[in-house]
């Protein structure tokens, strides 16, 4: 991603799927340089996710749904889709 940041590239949507401890700062400056008009953040933990979200808002993004999906029925898992959209 950094890559494709430094030479500026651009995307139109970026998807990513964050491990437990959430996505690298470097990967949300990366991501955001590129200048997405939407994207799509796959989390697996909730405390993770929120500071992740706050960051993409800092950066012009605004969360605009998220889904629970259980994944493994009758444990605590659970995943979040979320879509953000560049605020205008």
């Amino acid at each position: 991603m950094n890559c494709l940041a430094k030479n500026n590239e651009n995307a139109s949507v970026i998807i990513a799927t964050a491990p437990k401890k959430g996505l690298l700062k470097g990967f949300i400056e990366a991501s955001v340089k590129m200048q997405p008009r939407e994207f799509i953040y796959l989390s697996f933990n909730p405390d993770t996710l929120v500071c992740d979200l706050k960051l993409f808002k800092q950066n012009g993004y605004e969360t605009k749904a998220i889904t629970p999906i259980d994944v493994a029925p009758q444990t605590p898992d659970m995943m979040c889709i979320c879509r953000l959209d560049k605020e205008n």
